[in-house]
């Protein structure tokens, strides 16, 4: 059988568009799928980057955030702590237990002063608080009176109650605002009531001081002390050790007792 020429043309179309159908569905179609895969990936990766990139961003903002707040802090510990040393108002903690119980009496005195000013501040007059005296026991000073055992660091804690000031509305309101600058402490007064009628009225608040003392170390414990002492029989048992400055106190004996008595140091 002879086959015509439209036979042929059209066998010749179906096997060509056989081979294309099979070129477009085993190459082209699995190339584009390919692609687009690919350009998802890539976006995804491209998120990722972006993601790394606000995080190390968000890491340096929290050091830079951090190391501002530490300066911040640092300037307010330099205004509002207390110096090592007697002579600058605060207290040096290096020293002997024993010589410690007699400086620890000065660094009261010390206070008391310190917050006697800041009580006039504003102009107002004051029915104030006392600052608590330290104890004589020369093995407990450093626990009790500077805290040392409870916050692990040298710091003393002053919950002097109720504080009664009179004067004018304005008089009143600074010296309130006025402890919020009170030079080696941080004051907190709150629970302020107002009575009365102006020139004469009458604020009462609650007061809490903290005094953090800059000392870089302490003596060691007492009973390391107190062992050196008992075995170089230079001193009375309890006394304090050989070379102690302890003015008024004769030889031997114990700082507190028949020394310088409270009366005496105020």
């Amino acid at each position: 059988m002879k086959l015509t020429r439209l036979t042929i043309l059209s066998i010749g179309l179906f096997l060509g568009l056989t081979a294309v159908a099979f070129f477009v569905f085993q190459h082209v179609l699995p190339n584009i799928e390919e692609t687009r895969n690919y350009r998802e990936n890539a976006q995804l990766l491209r998120a990722e980057i972006n993601k790394s990139g606000l995080a190390k961003q968000r890491v340096e903002d929290a050091v830079t955030l951090i190391s501002e707040k530490a300066d911040e802090w640092n300037a307010i510990m330099a205004r509002h702590s207390l110096p090592g040393s007697l002579a600058a108002g605060g207290i040096d903690l290096a020293v002997n237990e024993y010589q410690l119980t007699v400086d620890a009496r000065r660094f009261r005195n010390s206070v008391q002063a310190q917050l006697n000013r800041q009580l006039k501040y504003g102009g107002v007059q004051v029915i104030g608080p006392e600052i608590p005296m330290p104890t004589d026991d020369a093995a407990s000073v450093l626990a009790s009176y500077f805290n040392y055992s409870s916050f692990g660091f040298p710091a003393v804690l002053y919950n002097l109650g109720q504080v009664t000031v009179t004067g004018t509305f304005d008089q009143i309101m600074t010296h309130v605002r006025g402890w919020s600058n009170m030079p080696n402490f941080l004051a907190v007064a709150d629970g302020l009531q107002i009575s009365g009628t102006s020139p004469n009225m009458t604020g009462t608040y609650n007061l809490t001081i903290v005094g953090f003392i800059q000392s870089e170390r302490v003596f060691p414990p007492i009973g390391g002390a107190a062992a050196t002492a008992g075995t170089t029989g230079t001193t009375a048992p309890g006394g304090p050790p050989a070379g102690v400055n302890v003015p008024g106190v004769p030889p031997g004996q114990v700082p507190g007792r028949g020394g310088v008595g409270r009366d005496e140091e105020e």
